[in-house]
């Protein structure tokens, strides 16, 4: 067994650059050999056995300097992405780490030097401590040891004076240590794509989604697989949403307005539009749960709808039992078991089916009294039904207070996720600090609902905090859902007021929430 602590440097992996490096050299004796063919006539025989001797030698050599090239624990940083924050610069730093070996590296560190004064705002599947101008990083419980030939990743936000890059690092494992590969820093350029040379073990974020980035014939517009066909039924290992594979993966998708109140956006035309538009694999049907707030029975019809015409678009939905009015999940738990009791006999055997049971719990609803034991109830009536479908728990305050509920989460069940929702104008820094805390005890998050302006879903848009949030999701896999699909005078509206279209909706018709939302990946 290894016990590893990692020193980062600036680069790519290092098994990349030696693979570089060896074919430049194989290049530099083919131009050798071709200047020597051209002799070749004139020579004898004895010449020309003394020379294919002289290239066996060479092959020899070169077999055995790529024999010997050491397997190693690799560590490479990215720049993902940088603004500016009470005159400093935040940067947020993404971090592989790559164990070559054949031996499980367990107790890794990685070490990296940083700028005096540095100031570390957020960190994610990772414990970080900071003495000096050392910031030294440890595995969490579900990643402090490497499979070997396998990998892990972690990231943080660092706020500096000046333009922050990795330049010293190193990781150890037991007594071993990795000096930083010359090229383990990579700055990431605005609309830069990764090249093949230069791909991490990870999927890049398109695949993830499920997102094909190829263009149409005279359309200039993105094209979108099917993604349930591409990565079938998803899963939860760890804090992470997986697909069947058992592959990272992300959810991008936008949540209806209550469906009592804007009905006329569920067609499989409107869907098909939207996902041509955005880019998105999945839809969210929101069904108020307070009669107050438009629920009737009847639109249950009205879901079922919404499932089947986004399941013919290749698409994930996620049914969504949206308590608001109602604060505490109790006050309709009745109708709550019946509704998902008759969705789970109907979509049983379907791999793109997603049960949200109670979207904002609030009011002084508790966890431990209320919305844990309402949780329980629901998620034990869904089992008898459907045995691994992805259930999303809310959680107190909206969806805010994670990291209470990771303190005592619910057991004995698996593929249970928990909501946190976000309104970047209004939530910042202290939500995404609770998000951190409740990943960093091992609770699955799933941002089933969000938008860039205040909490009221209204008022003014604050991009930089929606970009710092939509950073912070990425790095950790968390799925993101925007909030919402309707013509709504309101700024959380991802169409204009002045849009009448239920479909076929283009980039003229969008909101600035929604422009937002369409650009990000």
């Amino acid at each position: 067994m290894l016990g590893i602590v990692v020193v980062v440097g600036v680069a790519f992996f290092a098994g990349k650059s030696a693979g570089i490096k060896e074919k430049g050299k194989n290049v530099t004796k083919e131009e050798k050999r071709g200047v020597e063919k051209e002799g070749e006539a004139g020579t004898t025989e004895q010449e020309k056995q003394k020379e294919s001797m002289s290239m066996a030698e060479e092959q020899n050599t070169e077999t055995q300097e790529q024999t010997e090239v050491p397997k190693e624990v690799v560590i490479s940083y990215k720049c993902s992405n940088t603004w500016e924050q009470e005159n400093m610069i935040c940067t947020q730093i993404d971090v592989t780490i790559v164990n070559e070996t054949k031996e499980e590296a367990k107790d890794w560190k990685a070490v990296l030097t940083i700028p005096e004064k540095s100031k570390i705002l957020q960190s994610w599947n990772a414990e970080l401590t900071v003495s000096g101008t050392t910031l030294t990083a440890k595995g969490v419980e579900y990643n402090n040891s490497i499979p070997a030939e396998s990998n892990i990743t972690y990231g943080f936000i660092i706020q500096t004076r000046e333009t922050f890059v990795p330049i010293k690092s190193m990781v150890k494992v037991g007594d071993k240590q990795y000096e930083m590969a010359p090229q383990g820093f990579h700055k990431q350029e605005a609309g830069e794509k990764t090249t093949e040379e230069h791909k991490t073990i990870e999927e890049t974020t398109e695949s993830q989604m499920g997102i094909e980035q190829t263009t149409e014939a005279g359309e200039g517009v993105m094209a979108v697989s099917n993604p349930i066909k591409a990565h079938g039924k998803l899963s939860v290992k760890g804090t992470t949403l997986t697909d069947a594979k058992g592959k990272p993966f992300r959810l991008k998708g936008i949540s209806t307005h209550g469906i009592a109140w804007f009905p006329q956006y569920i067609s499989r035309e409107s869907f098909a539009s939207l996902k041509k538009l955005f880019g998105i694999n999945a839809v969210r049907l929101a069904l108020y749960s307070d009669p107050n707030a438009g629920y009737t029975k009847e639109l249950h019809k009205k879901v079922r709808d919404g499932v089947e015409v986004a399941t013919k678009e290749g698409m994930y939905v996620i049914i969504d039992w949206h308590i608001l009015s109602d604060g505490n999940p109790n006050i309709y738990k009745e109708q709550a078991k019946e509704f998902f009791k008759e969705m789970a006999q109907a979509y049983k055997n379907q791999d793109n089916i997603i049960y949200e049971i109670c979207n904002e719990p609030n009011g002084g609803a508790a966890w431990e009294n209320d919305i844990k034991p309402y949780a329980v109830e629901l998620i034990s009536i869904i089992r008898k039904i459907d045995k691994d479908a992805v259930i999303i728990v809310g959680t107190p305050n909206w969806s805010q207070d994670v990291d209470i509920v990771a303190q005592s989460p619910i057991t004995g069940e698996k593929n249970i996720m928990y909501a946190l929702h976000f309104y970047a104008a209004t939530h910042k820094e202290d939500l995404r600090s609770k998000g951190e805390a409740a990943l960093k005890k091992g609770l699955p998050l799933f941002v089933s609902e969000f938008s860039i302006c205040e909490a009221s879903g209204n008022g003014n848009l604050d991009y930089n905090s929606a970009d710092a949030w939509a950073a912070f999701c990425k790095s950790n896999n968390i799925s993101m859902m925007a909030w919402n699909l309707s013509n709504k005078a309101e700024a959380s509206s991802l169409l204009k007021p002045s849009c009448s279209k239920v479909n076929s909706y283009q980039e003229s018709d969008l909101s600035d929430a929604g422009l937002w939302f369409k650009n990000l990946r």
